[in-house]
Order: structure tokens, then C-alpha cells, then sequence
């Protein structure tokens, strides 16, 4: 244990944490303040700060900060390097954090005690129990690195899980903290922390921290095809997804029941054997354009999302689909060209979205579709010519919308042998 850091820890009592400030039992004696000398990685010719008043402690306090031998020991230099630390106890740590902050220095920019971070997730340093708590919610409202509130947030779920921690020491903690908390609770033990203070959605993990963790299933064979589930497996990231061996081999991929919001581009590159893609119930709201690029899909199901907009180029490249799902969305508008290249598309749902009105060439490139669903919108206009060039169309159903008299009307001249449903009823009899 490096000494310097002791030193630090015996000169600002007033500004480190509760536990500790609760051990004193004997006056605080102040002398003149002094300037240190703090070296980080980040910085290796170390900047000035002014250092607190000197103070005293019991031997309470002492004990407390005592390096894992129990022995209290004196601080013999001005300069601090965080890289002198060999095995310091956490506490120490966090107090150090809290001494940075104090003197004025931004603690977000010091990411050197990560060196130890390692150790305190194998178990080497431990954390005192008693202390995690007051240590989870400085690290968040200090804003220190990512790294260290993750690190402290695995400790505490271990703790949970050991019983070392109860459940309802979970409402001490500040809210923002918590779903880092069931994220590496999930992480380590591959199931999710019940509480009622966690709620769903909160939190997620990306593939890549599956495969780290080994909590990426296997892919199954059956009647021969290759399919991998990863449903409910609270997934927010599609990173790290074409590292998953053999993942170029899978023909049926289910990421179902999830919390992804965005497909980036390119999200599924190098998946050329894909063939259906369940993505129902996330939260996507965001489609990258060329995120479905080099995909030979004939299957693609977006039920139950966030999706406000069919956006011109998000399903370009999509020559082989056959299926394409968009029901139960939020989707008030479908641009111009939207499904342009979609020469194989044969059932399109869009029902219970937003729509309110259907424009002309919302379905244009559409050249094979057979059924097209958009019940339960909002629609109550239809522009002259929007279904025009669906010639293959033998079902259109308009049924729990707001249509004008006028376009029903209308459509009986411009859909000819369609089957139209509108309130659930078939209004246009077929004419062969």
C-alpha cells in the first residue's frame, strides 16, 4: 500500500464519506493548507491542487482506512501517482475519489484507478458491504468513469445474490443507479434482479456482453435449419452480434421480446444465409438506412415497436421478402417510394398504427402484393391513385377506420375485383 494515499485520507476528514465521518470521535485540528502534486496516466507530469486543511482522527477513523494489515501508515510525499497502487482496500479508493472532488478537480477525467477494477471484480480487493451502498452513490453523483460504477455495481449484485445485501437495502441507493445494478445482475447470474424499484425496460446489455459472459444459447437444428433465439434476453445492442461463431450459418434469427431502439447500419452484416427475422416487441424506433444491406430475407416481422414512419431506403435491398410485418406500431406516415424493390412482397401489415391518410405512391414499387392489411388506423383519406399499380392485389382490408364516403366510392373503380373490407364488412363484392 502506497503511503501517500493515507496521507491524503488523515487530511480531509470534512469531505469523505459518512461512515467515515461518523467513526470520528474527537475534534477535527486544522492547519494551513498545502498544494499536492496529482499524477494520473492521463497526465504522467501531474497537476497542482490545493489540498484540504490537515486533520486528525480517532483510532476508529484510522482503523477504518487501514491498509488490508490492519497497520495505519503514514504519508511521507506531496506527490500522488495512482499507479503506485498495489493493493489498496476500496474504501481507500473512494476516499480518494472523494478528496479529487473536493479540491475542485473534474474526478470524470481520472480513469487511472481503473487498474484496479479488474481486482475488485475477481474478488482480490473486497469491498466492505457496509460500505457499497455510500460508495454506489458517490461513484454516480461524482460521475466518475463508466468503468467504476460498473465494477461497483457488479460487487453489489454479487452481494445481493449472496445475501451479504438485502433487497430492501436497494432503496437506499439513488435511483439512477439501479439498472446498472440488475444489468450486472443479469450479467453474472444470467437471470434478471426482481425489485419493484427496477423497472422494466431500464436496462439492457449489448451480444457482445452475452458472449463475454457466456449467455449466448446455442444454435439449434431443426428439420435441419439453423436457428438461434435470443429472445427475452434483454438485449438494447445488436453489438457484437457477427462475432457469435457460426452466426453466418443461422437462417432463422429471433430477437424478440428485447429492448433494441435503433438498427444501425449494417447491423446484420455478413448473416448472408438469414432467411426470417424476428425483431416483434422491442422498442425500435430508428431504422438505419442499408441496416437490413446484404440480406437475403424473405421474412421480416417489426410487430410491436416504435416505429412512427416508413422511411424511404430503410428496406432497400430487400428483393426475396415475401412477409413484412409493421402492425402494432406508431406509424403516422409512409413516405413516398417506401417499399420501392420490394418485387417479392406478397402480405404487408400495417394495421392498428397511426395512419391518417394514405398519399399517392405511398405503395409504389409494390408489384406482387396479395394481401395488404391497414385496419385499425386512423385513415380518412385516400389520394386518387395511391393503390394504383397493385395489380396483383386480392385483398385490401380497410376495416376500423375513418374513410370518406367519397374514397369508398372511389376505390370500387380504381381496385376492380379486389375483396375490400371496411367496419369489418366487405363492401366491394368480388367481380369474377
Amino acid at each position: 500500500m502506497n503511503k501517500i494515499f493515507n496521507k491524503l485520507l488523515i487530511t480531509t476528514a470534512i469531505s469523505i464519506a459518512t461512515f467515515t465521518m461518523q467513526a470520528m470521535e474527537q475534534p477535527i485540528q486544522e492547519q494551513q493548507p498545502e498544494m499536492v502534486r496529482i499524477i494520473t496516466p492521463d497526465c504522467p507530469d501531474g497537476f497542482e491542487v490545493e489540498r484540504a486543511p490537515l486533520v486528525t482522527q480517532s483510532e476508529t477513523a484510522k482503523n477504518m482506512l487501514s491498509a488490508p494489515s490492519g497497520s495505519f501508515l503514514e504519508a511521507q510525499t506531496n506527490e500522488i501517482s495512482f499507479s503506485d497502487i498495489t493493493q489498496p482496500t476500496f474504501n481507500i479508493v473512494y476516499q480518494c475519489m472523494r478528496i479529487i472532488h473536493e479540491q475542485g478537480v473534474d474526478v470524470r477525467g481520472i480513469d487511472s484507478i481503473r487498474a484496479i477494477l479488474d481486482r475488485i471484480n475477481s474478488g482480490e480487493i473486497a469491498i466492505n458491504p457496509t460500505i457499497i451502498k455510500d460508495a454506489l452513490n458517490a461513484a454516480n453523483f461524482l460521475q466518475v468513469s463508466p468503468a467504476v460504477l460498473q465494477a461497483l455495481a457488479r460487487q453489489y449484485a454479487i452481494y445481493v445474490h449472496d445475501n451479504c445485501i438485502t433487497l430492501d437495502d436497494l432503496n437506499d441507493l439513488i435511483a439512477d443507479v439501479l439498472p446498472e445494478i440488475a444489468r450486472q445482475y443479469y450479467l453474472h447470474y444470467g437471470k434478471p434482479l426482481q425489485h419493484s424499484s427496477i423497472k422494466d425496460g431500464s436496462w439492457g446489455v449489448s451480444v457482445r456482453e452475452l458472449l463475454e459472459n457466456d449467455l449466448v444459447p446455442a444454435i439449434k437444428y431443426i428439420t435441419s435449419e439453423p436457428q438461434l433465439y435470443l429472445s427475452g434476453c434483454y438485449i438494447n445492442s445488436l453489438d457484437g452480434l457477427q462475432d457469435i461463431p457460426e452466426i453466418d450459418k443461422v437462417k432463422h434469427l429471433s430477437l424478440e421480446y428485447n429492448s433494441i431502439a435503433t438498427i444501425e447500419q449494417d447491423a446484420f452484416n455478413g448473416l448472408n444465409n438469414l432467411r426470417i427475422l424476428y425483431l416483434k416487441h422491442n422498442q425500435v424506433a430508428a431504422i438505419e438506412k442499408g441496416a437490413f444491406n446484404g440480406l437475403g430475407l424473405t421474412g421480416l416481422f417489426l410487430e410491436h415497436n416504435r416505429i412512427t414512419t416508413v422511411q424511404k431506403g430503410v428496406l432497400n435491398g430487400l428483393n426475396s421478402l415475401v412477409f413484412l410485418k409493421l402492425k402494432h406500431n406508431q406509424v403516422a406516415a409512409i413516405e413516398q417510394d417506401a417499399f420501392n424493390g420490394l418485387n417479392s412482397l406478397r402480405w404487408l401489415y400495417l394495421n392498428n398504427n397511426q395512419i391518417t391518410i394514405i398519399l399517392q405512391g405511398a405503395f409504389n414499387g409494390l408489384n406482387n402484393p396479395r394481401m395488404l392489411y391497414l385496419k385499425h388506423n386512423q385513415i380518412a383519406t385516400i389520394e386518387q391513385g395511391a393503390f394504383s399499380g397493385l395489380n396483383h392485389l386480392e385483398m385490401l382490408d380497410l376495416g376500423y377506420n375513418q374513410i370518406e364516403e367519397q374514397n369508398q366510392k372511389r376505390l370500387r373503380q380504381e381496385l376492380p375485383g379486389v375483396e375490400i373490407y371496411l367496419e369489418n364488412q366487405r363492401i366491394v363484392e368480388n367481380n369474377n
